[in-house]
């Protein structure tokens, strides 16, 4: 029984431990570069790396949950960019929709009601340093996602062999 377990937690950490590797460095660089957009205004995200970390680790099951959706692979049959943009839409839109729910608790938390809270997030976070890091987010998913459909189509063994030579 304990064997059972063990396996099963063993396959679970091994399956989200390349997406979590990638995102942890991929946040840590985001994270910086959002301090250093905050830094005009003497402002802080706040997070330090414990919260990089925590933040990485459910985007990486959400990642790794998603790619299990019905609907994730809808063109199989199609070049492989189609899959690679449609992928990255649902990553980033998933993405966006937790990081704009964070903000928005920052500001004023969600004492009032989660619909309140929003409407005024919505007026008080400064879009153009959202969607700068969003375009970060964006361009990291691309290069993930990418990375993932080239191994899932050529084979693992085959891309270790191309960049590392064994």
């Amino acid at each position: 029984m304990l064997k059972k377990v063990y396996n099963i937690v063993k396959k679970e950490i091994l399956s989200i431990l390349p997406a979590f590797l990638f995102c942890l460095i991929a946040f840590s660089i985001l994270n910086f570069t959002e301090n250093l957009f905050l830094k005009n205004d003497f402002l802080s995200t706040n997070y330090n790396f414990i919260g990089v970390f925590f933040f990485t680790a459910i985007t990486a099951k959400i990642l790794i949950t998603a790619n299990h959706l019905p609907f994730i692979n809808l063109f199989p049959a199609m070049p492989l960019i189609f899959n690679i943009f449609w992928k990255t839409a649902i990553y980033e839109s998933l993405n966006g929709s937790v990081r704009f729910l964070i903000r928005v608790h920052e500001i004023n938390g969600f004492s009032e009601g989660v619909l309140l809270s929003m409407k005024k997030g919505l007026v008080q976070i400064d879009f153009y340093k959202f969607l700068a890091v969003q375009i970060w987010y964006v361009i990291f998913f691309l290069i993930f996602i990418t990375a993932d459909e080239m191994i899932r189509v050529v084979g693992k063994e085959k891309i270790r062999k191309i960049f590392f030579g064994f």
